[in-house]
């Protein structure tokens, strides 16, 4: 009897176990369906700005739901035990605007996380960081805010390319400090085609193919990730001046070179979307030729390049070099690039371009300054398509003055950037800013004393709004060098 027990309890046993694994998978089966129609969720994100946030109030609606909360002091919020569902997220402060306004997101099978909205500050100023040395030699504008770019010296060790992305409200994205063994400096960007940034650079190679001075172009993504980098140069001085954006989705760069010529010329050179060099072009002449600025023409494949020229003991001046670029594909044949015009503006005192823009009628203007009277004046040359000049403008400063930076502007044509010396006092530069129009006709001026204990130097200035605008520039003192970047409250 007791065998027989022994011998039926494994089959009791197992039974017992099936029909438990059975109770259970229905278990399972009932929880996940339970789980799909009453899960809740979570949906955060935070609010940015340069100021302290945390009176700022977010509110969600939608789904039956109405809730609304409050920022902790980093701009952070978290909905907790939200239902699936369309839901809209709307940050609110007083009068306060922000970008976005809203945000609707539909909750399904998971958190909404990420969420982004910036203040828009109407006011806001961002400074390099204390110790680095941190200067920027040209900014560039778009839908999403403004990018710089420069070098960074910490602490005197050398110095390495800067670039800095940041919001239109004035809120730093990302920073990167781009170097190796050798000095390095960041010149200018442009945006590509595919939403990155090409960053042009100079190096001071000591390497065995490239020693000297040679041209660096880097190309950043829009989160600020260094995708790819390619050097342009020989054995002796060659130095990037400007960089534009090509349409096959790469890029054409100029500047001056002395390792494939007698004498220092200017060149250009292509690279294609992934950083391959496919060919260059040197412009040889008699004279001491140096690149300053590149602009892309009305016309298909056709670029201006502004620069100086100079000879043998006569005073500098401004070139204007007219080519149409068919394509470079083999670096051992430039019969693909022509030479349309090659100009020289001639005057009797010494002249520098700093940079060139184009107007809505199918001129440049070129700024830059003269040598007059052993004093920098501040000058805008107006040329036609195939550069002939139009006018020159002369605006006469007591203790002179210089153009850095040209900029278009939809509101009076052009804003010009740079710096106005001091005639008495310790400091000697104030920053400069000049608006005209497109006769060249000054509508307003400004000098402006940004930091009192320090030389201020712009090299660029943007309208975002009617009444706005954005400096960016270098204070230089006896301690320390550093950038800013500063909106501000613009009236005339």
């Amino acid at each position: 009897m007791i065998k027989k027990i022994y011998m039926l309890c494994p089959i009791l046993f197992l039974s017992i176990v099936l029909n438990c694994e059975s109770m259970m998978d229905d278990a399972l089966i009932s929880k996940k369906n339970h789980s799909e129609l009453y899960s809740l969720f979570q949906i955060s994100g935070e609010v940015i700005s340069p100021w302290n946030v945390s009176s700022i109030c977010v509110q969600l609606s939608g789904s039956s739901v109405e809730q609304t909360i409050q920022c902790d002091e980093s701009g952070k919020f978290i909905f907790y035990d939200v239902p699936a569902g369309k839901y809209t997220v709307t940050p609110k402060s007083g009068d306060e605007l922000f970008y976005p306004s809203e945000i609707v997101s539909e909750v399904i099978a998971g958190d909404c996380i990420g969420l982004r909205f910036e203040l828009d500050s109407k006011e806001w100023q961002l400074e390099g960081m204390a110790g680095y040395n941190e200067e920027i030699s040209s900014v560039l504008m778009d839908d999403d805010g403004f990018l710089a770019v420069g070098n960074s010296d910490y602490a005197g060790k050398g110095k390495d390319v800067y670039v800095v992305r940041v919001s239109r409200f004035g809120v730093k994205r990302w920073e990167k400090r781009i170097g190796g063994n050798g000095e390095e400096w960041g010149v200018k960007a442009v945006k590509s085609p595919e939403g990155g940034f090409f960053v042009l650079s100079n190096e001071v190679s000591t390497s065995s193919e490239l020693n000297g001075l040679n041209v660096k172009i880097i190309y950043i993504d829009q989160s600020g990730s260094v995708l790819w980098d390619n050097t342009f140069g020989g054995l002796f001085l060659d130095e990037g001046a400007d960089i534009v954006a090509t349409s096959d989705g790469g890029a054409l760069i100029t500047g001056s070179s002395t390792s494939f010529s007698d004498s220092r010329n200017i060149f250009i050179a292509k690279f294609d979307s992934k950083g391959t060099s496919t060919g260059y072009r040197i412009f040889q002449s008699d004279s001491i030729d140096t690149s300053v600025a590149m602009i892309k023409d009305y016309a298909e494949d056709e670029y201006v390049i502004v620069g100086r020229s100079e000879d043998s003991g006569s005073a500098p001046q401004i070139l204007v070099l007219r080519v149409k670029v068919h394509s470079l594909d083999d670096k051992k044949n430039d019969s693909d690039v022509k030479v349309l015009s090659r100009q020289i503006l001639v005057s009797e005192n010494a002249e520098y371009p700093s940079s060139i823009a184009a107007d809505s009628g199918g001129n440049y203007f070129i700024s830059g300054w003269m040598n007059k009277s052993m004093t920098c004046q501040p000058i805008i040359i107006e040329i036609n398509g195939a550069a002939d000049v139009i006018d020159r403008y002369l605006y006469p400063k007591a203790g002179g003055a210089a153009f850095c930076g040209l900029n278009s502007d939809a509101l009076s044509g052009f804003i010009l950037t740079g710096y106005q010396h001091n005639v008495s006092g310790s400091k000697r530069k104030d920053a400069l800013i000049m608006e005209i129009d497109d006769n060249g006709v000054m509508i307003s001026e400004c000098v402006k004393t940004i930091y009192a204990d320090s030389d201020n130097v712009l090299c660029a200035a943007f309208r975002p709004g009617a009444n706005r605008m954005v400096l960016a520039g270098n204070r230089y003192s006896d301690i320390a060098t550093s950038y800013f970047i500063r909106c501000s409250e613009y009236k005339r």
